[in-house]
């Protein structure tokens, strides 16, 4: 059985080639207009208003971390714009899905995020699907994937090392003997490395980004 690998920080970390991401233009949205802020809504007692806001904008599972994902509701004038932002961004957790050369658009569209409401996320699962195949599935310290790009521009946009989950998904490739397949043990040690793999990404990430 093959050794674990172990990622040092401090001699491969400055190997990683990592993308430029200071050509990503910044955007911001532009504020609504306040042509609800005379309404019979906001004549609602604040209190009753804050419940129905929480009720409007959080979600039981990961909201879709993109630019542009906000819902209506904080359009719909300048005052609850205002009341419900922080209510949206840090009421939810949010996902970002990684796929195959989806690594640069991932990373204009965080680089586009607000950084005020980035910042007021609670967790942000990163979520990685890959294909376990019979060799190893990790990287040399000079190749880039679409993670490590994706880390690299939420680290350049100052996350926080415990606002970030990693997780993985993942399928088989056809070339993975049965022997293996028929493992779970087997499965599970090569979906560690890969996680273990994950993780030193971040760790670097962090360390060339520092906040």
């Amino acid at each position: 059985m093959e050794q674990g690998i172990v990622y040092d920080q401090r001699t491969h970390c400055h190997h990683l080639k990592h993308t430029n991401l200071t050509n990503i233009p910044e955007i911001h949205s532009q504020h609504p207009t306040s042509a609800m802020d005379g309404s019979s809504f906001n004549r609602i007692p604040a209190e009753l208003r804050n419940e129905i806001f929480e009720l409007a904008l959080t979600s039981s599972g990961p909201v879709e971390l993109r630019r542009g994902n906000e819902p209506g509701l904080l359009q719909a004038s300048r005052q609850i714009r205002q009341e419900t932002q922080s209510v949206f961004w840090a009421g939810n957790d949010f996902i970002i899905n990684v796929t195959v050369d989806s690594g640069v658009q991932i990373a204009k569209e965080i680089a586009a995020l607000d950084l005020d409401r980035l910042r007021l996320i609670p967790h942000i699962i990163v979520k990685e699907s890959f294909v376990l195949r019979s060799r190893r599935n990790v990287r040399g310290p000079n190749q880039v994937n679409d993670l490590e790009v994706v880390l690299d521009a939420l680290a350049a946009r100052g996350a926080v090392k415990q606002q970030i989950v990693l997780e993985v998904a993942y399928e088989i490739a056809d070339n993975v003997s049965a022997h293996t397949r028929g493992s779970p043990q087997r499965v599970a040690v090569m979906l560690e490395e890969r996680k273990k793999y994950n993780r030193w990404l971040w760790e670097c990430a962090l360390l060339n980004y520092p906040a």
